[in-house]
């Protein structure tokens, strides 16, 4: 058959529910298994979560997808805007897809009387979680009942150990705030075979609509300030709220806020602070290896907002911060951010100056590619350049014999 079939298996026993998210079609058959330990859930209202776990697969194969099961208008809606948009992000990889359903349901979006909140353990998740369990916003926080934590994106599905310890310190840092932890351990990063820049807020969004027979929505931690936005980006405060459907909705969160202004929220909660983990490039997964661009940033951050001894990563050296090796503008500026703030609240010294040194030399290497790039548009400047140079080296040469 041309077209692909989505379906799912539900199995809920001994105080565990397993899923199985199925696509299948003319060479392909994919299975992506979720499961819950420690809770018994009824059978998912509709299928609108799948479909989103899914979406990015379903883009870059341009076939018509049949929805086995329900499917809310409102998922319907987002999805067909989701395609539009990662469409004209990147047309040659993704192009809209038919979808039909065998029941679609048209529901009102439910008030959100309880909603969970992503949560690894990093800066963006943490600020969302203290700012909504911990009411910071007063009457405007969402009623955040639990912190979910996946197994299988950052730390590898098959790391069930490293998993557990991190679990059990995630869960000593939600349960100040009255909440539990809930854990969800997933294979669809290995098995759906999706860009991960692009589909990972959609895969996570995924494992959250799993939560919609005790939740009616889910907080997603913003990676970026509005100001400071990335497209095409997996997650952003223009897309995310599509990531949900007429049954369980889904909120971007902290988007007003810069990742140093996040940080010094957090530096309040020294429990949280001192087990932040946001690494993702060292060997270990329960550990921050101090050396990489994330870490080297994340520690910039610690020390503007008056964090001298981070305990949560190794100290790096001056070198290390005088080198950071920042991949784009957007996270150059969060250094910017983070060295302004830290001048504005009187804490200087070596480090700062250090990390100053590193964006110094980023921006003398733009400024060098620009002018390689305009000398490169007017293919006689170069030479004659170079001509010049040549001449004026003689000359000066001359101009010192004796």
């Amino acid at each position: 058959m041309n077209h692909l079939v989505l379906s799912i298996d539900h199995r809920a026993e001994g105080n565990a529910t397993h899923r199985t998210l199925k696509l299948d079609g003319d060479g392909v058959s994919v299975r992506c298994e979720f499961h819950l330990p420690g809770l018994e859930l009824p059978p998912p209202r509709c299928l609108d979560g799948f479909l989103i776990g899914i979406l990015f697969r379903l883009l870059s194969g341009r076939r018509p997808v049949h929805v086995d099961g329900a499917l809310t208008k409102t998922c319907l809606r987002n999805v067909t805007e989701l395609q539009g948009a990662w469409s004209l992000w990147r047309p040659g990889k993704y192009a809209p897809f038919p979808i039909t359903a065998r029941e679609l349901i048209d529901t009102d979006l439910p008030s959100i009387k309880s909603a969970v909140c992503a949560f690894s353990g990093g800066v963006d998740s943490g600020f969302s979680l203290v700012r909504h369990a911990g009411k910071l916003l007063g009457e405007a926080s969402l009623p955040v009942r639990s912190a979910v934590l996946v197994h299988g994106f950052d730390i590898p599905f098959s790391n069930t150990e490293s998993f557990e310890r991190i679990a059990a310190r995630c869960r000593s840092n939600v349960e100040p705030f009255g909440i539990d932890l809930i854990t969800i351990r997933t294979n669809i990063r290995e098995e759906s075979r999706q860009r991960w820049d692009d589909s990972y807020a959609a895969q996570l969004a995924c494992c959250l609509h799993q939560l919609d027979g005790i939740a009616d929505g889910a907080v997603i931690g913003s990676a970026h300030s509005y100001d400071m936005q990335v497209f095409p980006q997996g997650s952003t405060p223009a897309t995310d709220h599509r990531l949900g459907g007429g049954i369980f909705s889904i909120f971007n969160d902290g988007a007003t806020h810069s990742k140093t202004a996040k940080v010094a929220t957090i530096a309040k909660y020294p429990e949280l602070t001192r087990t932040l983990r946001f690494c993702w490039e060292g060997k270990d997964p329960e550990a921050n290896c101090g050396s990489c661009e994330k870490c080297l940033r994340t520690y910039v951050h610690l020390r503007a907002v008056g964090v001298d001894n981070p305990e949560c990563m190794p100290i790096p050296s001056l070198e290390q911060l005088a080198h950071i090796p920042t991949p784009s503008p957007a996270l150059l500026n969060q250094i910017r951010r983070a060295l302004d703030y830290a001048r504005a609240h009187d804490r200087n010294g070596e480090w700062l100056r250090a990390a100053e040194r590193s964006v110094r030399a980023y921006d003398n290497a733009l400024r060098l590619k620009s002018v390689k790039s305009e000398l490169g548009g007017l293919p006689y400047l170069g030479p004659l350049l170079r001509g010049v140079y040549r001449v004026g080296k003689t000359f000066a040469g001359m101009a010192v014999r004796p």
